[in-house]
Formats: structure tokens, sequence, C-alpha cells
């Protein structure tokens, strides 16, 4: 007799209900998954409560009589809804769980051997204690998981064994950790995934970049230059994103050549743009930004007012669309007033002031 359909509120109610463990039917269970997915597809902190509790009393039941119904992706499909109806109270920054991936962790207990996570289940586990329970502890709580996933993936559960995505959220942690050792941890797992047969990615390297731009060693610029080169080497294409960690790198580096080095940068990456046409490295907002300070910084007004030309040049041009903040006018203007000695200092800074009031009378404040 096939089985009656029923809402997955009526379904859940009936389960829920206290009916004993070991009492559910094979028409049970093909309307439990079905039921589940729809809990967790409405986003609500209720409906996902719902589903770990529809869940927990599931797993009670496959542990009574092996069904084999239950499947790794039930598991995801929850603490995927967990973490999106996971709200910032906006008092505190505090974050309201419904279920935290703390308790996920639990549950990996509480329900093997009869529902198992996978590297998907533990990667979103290690990005949501990063995003919700980051402090200097979390980079080596979330690295003893990748420990942990390589030592059960050798134990009976090849599908935990770790991906590229489960070593970039562990690097991700070390990079927001602001731990002195973070640029040494994050290179020793690049080192790792390599010892592992991992291919290093765009993100990896990335993220490897950011860790050492954010950190206090005297030798990060040079640093993060240097694994730029290494992943073009790699065949890995460099991004807008990774350009700009290691030019701002540079400028808040002390070495004399800073300027230098995120001059050549910038020219690099105009080059690759303009000229070979890889979109993905289109200087932004933040490029120019990063570019024109470090330069004025060093004195090199006239450089700094030739790519200020260049780029509204180019933004005129359609090529580019980069707002130049008034405060780099303004810099820029104060430096040439500063060159005396300058033949064509007064020409210049009365040209560019020339040129902000005709931006200024076309609308661009």
């Amino acid at each position: 007799e096939a089985p009656s359909v029923i809402t997955p509120k009526d379904y859940t109610e009936r389960i829920l209900s206290g009916r004993p463990v070991g009492s559910m039917r094979d028409a049970d269970w093909k309307q439990a998954y079905p039921a589940f997915l729809w809990w967790t597809q409405q986003r609500t902190p209720e409906s996902v409560t719902t589903a770990w509790r529809l869940l927990d009393r599931l797993v009670q039941e496959e542990r009574e009589h092996q069904h084999g119904y239950l499947q790794t992706h039930w598991f995801n499909r929850v603490v995927e809804a967990s973490r999106l109806v996971t709200t910032l109270n906006n008092q505190t920054k505090e974050p309201q769980l419904v279920v935290g991936p703390l308790e996920w962790l639990e549950r990996f207990e509480h329900y093997s051997p009869y529902l198992l996570p996978n590297c998907a289940t533990y990667t979103m586990v290690m990005y949501a204690l990063i995003k919700w329970n980051n402090d200097e502890s979390t980079a080596h709580f979330v690295e003893e998981l990748l420990v942990r996933m390589h030592e059960e993936s050798q134990d009976g559960n090849p599908n935990v064994l770790p991906d590229v995505d489960a070593y970039n959220s562990v690097l991700y942690a070390w990079a927001n950790s602001g731990l002195e050792e973070a640029p040494h941890r994050a290179e020793a797992l690049l080192q790792k995934m390599r010892e592992y047969e991992m291919e290093p990615n765009v993100v990896s390297y990335g993220t490897l970049i950011t860790t050492w731009a954010r950190s206090s060693d005297r030798n990060a610029a040079t640093r993060c230059e240097e694994i730029l080169r290494q992943m073009v080497d790699q065949g890995e294409e460099p991004n807008t994103i990774i350009y700009n960690s290691v030019m701002s790198a540079w400028e808040r580096s002390s070495r004399r050549d800073s300027a230098q080095r995120v001059d050549v940068l910038f020219r690099e990456m105009m080059t690759l743009y303009y000229h070979h046409g890889i979109d993905n490295v289109q200087p932004d907002d933040l490029t120019l930004l990063i570019v024109l300070r470090t330069i004025l910084r060093s004195g090199n007004v006239a450089r700094a007012d030739a790519i200020i030309t260049q780029v509204l040049q180019m933004n005129q041009e359609g090529d580019l669309n980069i707002a130049i903040p008034k405060k780099i006018f303004d810099d820029t203007l104060h430096e040439w007033a500063n060159l005396r000695k300058s033949s064509n200092a007064g020409e210049r800074a009365e040209s560019l002031l020339r040129l902000m009031v005709k931006l200024y009378a076309n609308g661009n404040n």
C-alpha cells in the first residue's frame, strides 16, 4: 500500500511525538528526507532547530535498526542551513547561533558511525569557527581539526580526507589570527599541501600573501612579492586583490625602495590589463590609493602627477573607472608647492588645480 502524503509539519510532529525508537517503517523513512529538507529550506531559527531535532531522532532510529537511509549530505544540509540563519546582534556584535560549530563537532561524535561527516562538513565547521568564534586560539584549533581529518581518513572514513578548500580555510584562520607566528604557520601549511600532492590554488597563494602583508615582520613585503612570483611560476594568475595586498605590504614597509617596488607592480598590472587584456588584474580605487600614497610619501611628485594624468585619461576613454580621492589631489598640489627648485613646479601645480576645477564642474565631487 502506497504511503499517504502528509505535510512536513505533520510528518515531523508524528515522528517526534513520542513514538518509541525502532517503530519507523520503510514508508516513514521514504518521507523523512523530503520533510527534513523542507525544514532546512525555511531558513528560520525555529525551522533549523526542528531540522536538528528530526535528524537526532532519525539517527536514534538508525542506531536501533540499520535502515541505511541516512547519508552525509543530510548532515551538510542542516549545517549549511544553520550557517545561513545565524544573525549578529547589532548591539554586542555577538553571534546568535541556532546550533553552533562546536555543537556540530559534538554531533559528529554522537552520530558516528551511522552518519559520518565528509570533507565539506568539516570545512563548513572551520569557516564558521573563524567567523563566529575567532580569537587567538581559533587558528590553532582549526589546524587541529585539519589533523583530525587526516587521522579519520586513515581510520576508515576516506571521504573526510582534506582537500584544497579545507587547507584554505586553515590558511584563512591564520591570516585573521593576528598572531606573530601566523605567516610561518601558513607557509608550513602550503608545504604540507604539496607533501600530500595537492597544488595550492590562487586562493591559497592569495591568503598566504595576506597573512604576510598583515604581519610585522620586516621582510614581509619582500616575501609577499616572492610568493606572487612563485604563484605565477606555478601557472596561477594573480588578481587585483593579490596585487593590492603585495603593494599594501610595500606601503607599510620601511624599505627605501618601497615606492619603487609599488610602482613596478602598478606598471605590471597596467601592462597585463591594458595590453594583454587580463581583466582580473584591472586596477581599482584601492590600487590607485596605495600607489599614490606610497609614491607621494617618497617625494616623487612627478611620478604621482603622471599616474593621475594617465588614470584620468583612461577613465575618459572608458578603459578604467577609478575614483581619485580629493586628498590625493591636495597632497600632490602640496608636494609641487614644496618643490621650489623645480622649474616647472608652479606650472604643474596650476595645471593640476585647473584639472580639479574642471572635474568639479563636470559633477565629480
